[in-house]
């Protein structure tokens, strides 16, 4: 039992190999924040192996975002949202290198990358994001 994917493994790979190898031996896993389940009865769950493919994405894209920089991501109709982390807390971040390639890729990009400041916070928005 654990208590969410992530603590599963530190990549989509690791996760999918572990979520594969543990049921082939007759150990279910189950993760309690979802209520998921590899085997049920014994067989395989192909809705619970689909479902950790999808959470494994996700916490791969949360990690990604936070090397990054941001402190939160969203997505939504075709928008992804970067919120970064307060200006007076992370003088050195806004500085610094990775913040400087996404002010670049906004500039090379203004129809489809916007930043904005919202309650004392900036958000970096990419609009027609059809995928991750």
């Amino acid at each position: 039992m654990v208590s969410e994917v992530s603590r599963l493994g530190r990549s989509t790979v690791e996760v999918l190999q572990i979520v594969e190898e543990l049921p082939q031996l007759g150990s279910s896993i189950y993760v309690q924040n979802f209520g998921l389940e590899t085997l049920k009865n014994g067989n395989r769950n192909p809705v619970a192996q689909f479902m950790f493919t999808l959470l494994a994405d996700i916490v791969r894209l949360r990690w990604q975002a936070c090397r990054v920089g941001f402190a939160k991501i969203t997505l939504k109709r075709d928008t992804l949202k970067g919120y970064l982390p307060a200006h007076d807390d992370h003088k050195a971040y806004f500085q610094g290198e990775q913040f400087g390639t996404i002010l670049n890729y906004m500039q090379t990009h203004p129809r489809t990358a916007r930043l904005k400041e919202h309650k004392a916070q900036l958000i970096v928005t990419f609009e027609e994001v059809r995928s991750i």
